[in-house]
């Protein structure tokens, strides 16, 4: 999945949500993202693997509800 195709969908769930997500900073290599109470790490490549995606997906259920991504 591309970076850019990963935020548009968490930005898009928590609009939903009625939550912000924001940038928290930037490093060389990952972005760091806080979503509610949650903060995810999204690393800096146009290529993302599915483990990362996954586990972003997994830490943002505790805010943004189960199955959020198929909504």
């Amino acid at each position: 999945m591309k970076r850019t195709d990963h935020v548009r969908e968490i930005r898009l769930a928590a609009r939903k949500a009625q939550l912000e997500l924001r940038l928290i900073r930037e490093g060389a290599e990952h972005e760091i993202w806080l979503c509610g109470d949650v903060q995810i790490a999204i690393p800096r490549h146009r290529e993302l693997t599915p483990g990362v995606v996954g586990n972003n997906r997994h830490k943002l259920i505790v805010v943004l509800g189960d199955d959020w991504w198929r909504k």
